[in-house]
């Protein structure tokens, strides 16, 4: 790549790249003290940069974001409420404190990783991008949500036949009306993932920024 476009006037770009300007045939990158065009390219045809996104007009974008982000930071807090153990030794040594569900040592590290590509695409990313970062590269998001509609099931009273017919209430949609008798924050993890498989893959489909 540097040598087809950084090197003399016999670099072989192809015709089809070309606008004739000589300017355009010799990339700003290529005088950058780590020639890269990746980062570039992007800074120059997509503006993206460090809190570049932070526009009035992309309120939305970040609304679409807000869920996604919402879970990551929601777990973060939660981990580091039960687990502080686990946390001072940055899960590298069992914590002392009793593992059940989410508060183990080995969740750690993808707690960490997910909280990374959080802070680090808020300010430097497209933000509407976010959400199939995260759910593509980290399995917090989905085990936080099975905790929390886990939690909900537990702790609400019921007797043999109620609590069978639970077990069945997320394996098929003749049973909405009893997903929406959940918590209200089990409700809302429940309608957001249902709304980003359903309507992403429509406005996705579509060109429309969903995600």
């Amino acid at each position: 790549m540097f040598s087809s476009y950084c090197i003399g006037k016999s670099f072989s770009v192809p015709d089809s790249t070309q606008n004739g300007s000589i300017e355009e045939q010799h990339p700003p990158w290529c005088d950058q003290l780590i020639p890269i065009s990746y980062s570039s390219i992007q800074s120059r045809y997509w503006n993206v940069g460090f809190f570049r996104y932070f526009q009035l007009k992309q309120v939305p974008n970040f609304l679409l974001a807000t869920p996604m982000v919402t879970l990551v930071m929601a777990c973060a807090w939660l981990f580091v409420h039960r687990c502080w153990p686990v946390v001072q030794c940055l899960g590298l040594l069992p914590g002392g404190t009793r593992e059940s569900g989410l508060c183990q040592t080995r969740v750690f590290v993808f707690l960490a990783h997910a909280c990374f590509l959080v802070v680090f695409s808020l300010p430097t990313i497209h933000v509407q991008v976010l959400t199939r970062l995260v759910a593509s590269s980290s399995p917090i998001p989905y085990w936080y949500a099975a905790d929390i509609l886990l939690s909900s099931i537990a702790q609400r009273p019921c007797d043999r036949k109620t609590k069978h017919h639970q077990t069945t209430t997320y394996k098929t949609f003749h049973n909405i009306p009893t997903l929406f008798s959940l918590p209200l924050r089990a409700s809302a993890v429940t309608v957001f993932f249902v709304s980003y498989s359903y309507l992403g893959l429509a406005l996705h489909t579509n060109f429309y920024p969903w995600t």
